[in-house]
């Protein structure tokens, strides 16, 4: 029984395979479902009508009687067993012969074949039998409509299955034989009724297959529905999860930065005031732009014994690590100037790197952090019109009018009427580094109107520009050193705008800070 099976479902999908389209699948398996059950029913009409014959007829002249194709049409057409047998034989053939070409995935020759056959074998039996046969002919028809999507083709099929027939039917016209009803003695009769039950036999087992195929599709498509229905639910579950998540993380992500923004009250709050810089250094800007809400960079000031003290501060890290070390930074230079009452830059420098190394545990070894800080730190003597310098990895830039005398032997950029010197800083860190020596402390005489700079190297190293590379500390100079002679507030304008202007839409890479003092 289970080979029965297996072969029923070889024969119906024979010639299909992944490639095969839905629509041709269905096809293919109506042109299987009809040649099967044809060539089976052929050869059984065949054997039964060879039996029926073989005991009517006594010559093998009676049996092929009558064999002249005009006696078919004559009356007496009621022992033409063999004639019948043949027909059914070829019939079983030709059914074959579409399973072999569906085998082969000549589809489109299979399907012509099959629809050819049934115009010819159902033109056949019209012309043995009369009008009793004639509404076999719907037969073709609905092949052809169904096998043939395209307009052209079925009805080409379909108008010559009509010429057939009322060719046909102008022939049995003719012969008087259009109301032939067969003799109910003659085999005629068992023949007419087993060319109907053919047919019915053939509408059924291919409505009853393809009803049963809608049922399992329609059972698949139920089980791919609640497949998707499981999945769409599980979805939706995990939209609902990640919903609640990233509520969860946007009430995390308001309160981290609540916190942030208050650590930036806190930070703010630890600069110098800008009253007490107004009243000593009226002629100032302060430029910082922090890369995150709270900044690693950050400037500090005090007036002490006729000295201002000023300082741009350059931490490891931005954000809220940089804002920490910030901080320690800032309550490290309240201790060391205003508690201690040191003023010389190089001493601030040194004290300030012996704390920093002793609150960060720092011991010298690879592995540890190289937390610590780039600084440039100026006193500046008003009265004795003296400014003493130093600085880690920072420099100094003083810009003074070309006619004057120079400050000493430094590095000068010339544009115009002014000179930008570079006192240069020493090139080791506020922290643990490869050298540890004193740093060394810069005196220099400076006139009134000279400008000072002191900044970190954020806007240095900010990507930018068409080929998105580095502003560079060339550039920075030059910079400087056009707008010098402008008002601060003018200077500080145009430093942001060609800031922006270089950044575009690349992100800030580190905080920004620069310092402008005219002396």
């Amino acid at each position: 029984m289970k080979k029965g099976v297996n072969f029923y479902k070889w024969l119906m999908i024979l010639g299909i395979d992944e490639a095969t389209s839905t629509g041709n699948a269905i096809k293919l398996k109506i042109v299987n479902v009809i040649a099967a059950v044809c060539c089976f029913l052929m050869f059984i009409s065949a054997i039964i009508i060879l039996v029926i014959g073989v005991s009517n007829s006594h010559t093998i002249k009676e049996f092929f009687s009558p064999y002249h194709f005009p006696e078919i049409f004559s009356g007496d057409g009621n022992r033409s067993y063999g004639i019948f047998i043949l027909v059914d034989l070829l019939s079983g053939l030709i059914c074959i012969a579409a399973l072999l070409l569906n085998h082969l995935k000549k589809y489109n020759y299979a399907i012509l074949l099959l629809c050819l056959f049934a115009i010819i074998i159902v033109a056949f039996h019209y012309m043995m039998k009369g009008s009793l046969n004639s509404f076999f002919f719907f037969i073709p028809i609905v092949l052809s409509i169904i096998f043939y999507d395209k307009k052209s083709s079925y009805i080409i099929l379909v108008l010559l299955n009509l010429a057939i027939m009322y060719v046909i039917s102008l022939w049995l016209f003719k012969y008087n034989q259009l109301f032939k009803i067969p003799n109910p003695d003659s085999p005629g009769l068992f023949i007419y009724f087993m060319n109907f039950t053919i047919t019915y036999i053939i509408v059924f087992v291919v409505t009853v297959h393809f009803k049963a195929e809608k049922i399992r599709s329609e059972r698949n498509l139920i089980n791919k529905n609640s497949l998707l229905e499981s999945q769409a639910v599980r979805i939706m579950t995990q939209r609902d999860e990640i919903i609640k998540r990233e509520i969860e993380l946007e009430v995390k992500n308001t309160n981290i930065t609540d916190s942030i923004n208050y650590a930036k009250n806190i930070q703010t709050a630890l600069l110098p005031r800008h009253e007490l810089l107004d009243e000593i250094l009226p002629d100032h800007f302060i430029l910082l732009k922090p890369r995150d809400i709270v900044s690693g960079d950050f400037y500090w000031f005090t007036y002490i014994e006729n000295l201002s003290v000023i300082a741009a501060v350059d931490c490891t890290g931005h954000g809220v690590p940089g804002a920490f070390m910030s901080m320690l930074g800032s309550a490290f230079l309240n201790e060391i100037v205003n508690k201690e009452y040191i003023t010389h830059p190089g001493v601030i420098l040194r004290r300030l790197r012996k704390e920093v190394i002793r609150s960060l545990h720092q011991k010298g070894e690879s592995c540890e952090a190289k937390d610590g800080m780039d600084i440039s730190l100026c006193v500046i003597d008003n009265k004795n019109m003296k400014l003493q310098f130093a600085g880690a990895n920072n420099p100094l830039y003083i810009v003074r009018n070309k006619d004057a005398n120079s400050p000493g032997d430094f590095r000068k950029l010339e544009d115009g009427e002014n000179i930008l010197y570079e006192v240069k800083a020493d090139r080791m860190s506020v922290s643990v580094s490869y050298s540890m020596n004193n740093f060394n402390n810069h005196e220099i005489d400076f006139l009134k109107g000279d400008m000072i700079y002191l900044f970190s190297d954020g806007y240095a190293d900010q990507f930018g520009g068409p080929l998105g590379k580095k502003f560079s500390y060339s550039s920075f100079r030059k910079l400087l050193l056009e707008n010098s002679s402008a008002p601060l507030a003018v200077q500080q304008q145009k430093l942001e705008a060609n800031l922006e202007k270089w950044k575009g839409e690349l992100s800030q890479v580190d905080d920004i800070m620069v310092l402008g003092i005219r002396l």
